[in-house]
């Protein structure tokens, strides 16, 4: 009877830690600043929030809400496409806030990390990031793919093929030209 007793012990004891490992996997960030509808104050510190990103859609995520679904539809071919030849992962994402983190750049950084953009152990991702709310955007770029995409063509991509369309609040024009523009870098074309 004490060998069941401590075997039940044992089996609860392990289901247990099974749940809160996996619980404790989940990907959230610490970030400053105030509380906004997302985030789940920690049991801790009262400056710090974590914040939980909600999961992707696909190919294009348009959290701001203003693209319309022929723009979506196209990125979504593009990305497809690009994702069968080479099997790199372009993600475009619309957002109408980087809060609470502090500039773009963080908020990318770690989206990038929540959603495993691209091949998984190899990082070849690249998340194109957009706000016409922040006028903001930024091309987050895997560390499989800075020899073929850096950091300064990147912001070349945004500078020539993308803010001149929203400097005329073309942004779908924009997002498509650009997206254009680093599939065709990342193919050498």
């Amino acid at each position: 009877m004490k060998n069941r007793a401590k075997l039940l012990s044992f089996c609860v004891f392990f289901i247990l830690f099974i749940a809160c490992s996996a619980f404790a996997q989940q990907k959230t960030y610490k970030v400053g600043g105030a509380t906004p509808h997302n985030t789940v104050p920690p049991s801790g510190s009262q400056k710090t929030q974590q914040f939980k990103f909600p999961k992707p859609e696909g190919y294009v995520n348009d959290y701001e809400g203003d693209l319309d679904s022929a723009t979506i539809k196209t990125l979504t071919r593009i990305a497809s496409q690009h994702r069968k030849k080479t099997k790199e992962e372009v993600i475009v994402v619309t957002i109408p806030t980087y809060a609470p983190f502090k500039d773009l750049t963080e908020y990318v950084k770690a989206l990038t990390d929540a959603w495993g953009v691209g091949e998984h152990g190899k990082n070849t991702g690249v998340l194109v990031v957009f706000s016409k709310t922040q006028r903001q955007m930024r091309i987050g770029v895997g560390t499989g793919l800075y020899n073929k995409l850096t950091e300064s063509m990147s912001q070349k991509i945004i500078n020539e093929k993308m803010l001149p369309f929203f400097k005329q609040n073309k942004y779908s024009e924009g997002l498509i030209a650009g997206t254009k523009e680093l599939v065709k870098i990342l193919e050498g074309a």
